[in-house]
């Protein structure tokens, strides 16, 4: 069994990673926006999956992204013509709301192409739009992950956070915190695999040292042993769910909670 680690929304952003959609839209235009200045393309028609440009300008206005590209085509008397009609519904976003809902903004369009089959954009290109989107969206996200991961930590308060996490992560399961189900199952099992060994003990077969594998097991056998036989099973739980467990039970990822 793993542990399952539960982070809010918000939390990437808490620590400065740009993750949403907006970065990730300023991004893909402020590469776009570097990439057709190249020489190669100055007075010459551009065009890629997303956009054509008839006539890449000489000269650029100051700035980058999404604005800054409509701002010089604008006094260069140039059109920008978008392929994808997609990133150029999100974009509008960019240029009036400084907002990007990627998922409303499909829904949305989804919705018109339903009721408006005839309308000149199919389901088909508004999702073939959305995956070209969504692959470059993914090398962003990886990328973003990646340049975090190198700077982190970055200070002394970084490195208690990242401690406390790995802590908290590998730290041995509180077997309290399962539900009732599991920790039934979990008593039935521990109960089959000790009591044959307390069973030894009580009929003067062997002894602990002989039938312990581990500390751990010799002190539950012991404790099982001076416990009414009717009353063992009881016993176990309690041990199971007390603050005592990991005195009795090995309860971190990789051995008998993996059953579960």
């Amino acid at each position: 069994m793993n542990r399952i680690i539960l982070i809010g929304n918000g939390f990437d952003l808490a620590h400065k990673i740009r993750t949403s959609y907006y970065d990730f839209l300023n991004h893909f235009w402020e590469e776009l926006y570097v990439k057709i200045q190249d020489k190669e393309y100055r007075e010459e028609r551009y065009e890629d999956e997303f956009i054509i440009i008839d006539k890449a300008p000489a000269h650029w206005i100051s700035g980058k992204g999404y604005k800054a590209l409509k701002g010089t085509l604008s006094n260069t008397m140039t059109a920008l013509r978008f392929k994808n009609k997609f990133l150029e519904n999100l974009s509008r976003g960019i240029d009036g709301l400084n907002w990007v809902d990627i998922e409303s903004d499909y829904y949305t369009l989804l919705k018109a192409c339903f009721q408006k089959p005839h309308s000149g954009y199919t389901i088909t290109e508004l999702n073939d739009d959305f995956s070209a989107m969504k692959k470059h969206l993914e090398l962003y996200l990886k990328q973003v992950e990646k340049d975090f991961n190198k700077k982190f930590p970055v200070d002394e308060d970084d490195n208690i956070l990242k401690r406390n996490i790995y802590k908290e992560i590998y730290s041995d399961f509180k077997l309290r915190d399962f539900s009732e189900d599991s920790i039934n199952k979990l008593t039935e099992q521990e109960f089959q695999r000790i009591h044959p060994s307390v069973k030894a003990l009580e009929n003067d077969h062997v002894t602990i040292q002989e039938v312990s594998e581990n500390h751990r097991d010799g002190k539950l056998i012991a404790d099982l042993y001076h416990t009414e036989e009717k009353n063992r099973r009881r016993k176990l739980r309690e041990l199971l769910v007390s603050e005592a467990s990991p005195n009795y039970f090995r309860s971190s990822k990789g051995n008998f909670i993996s059953q579960l």
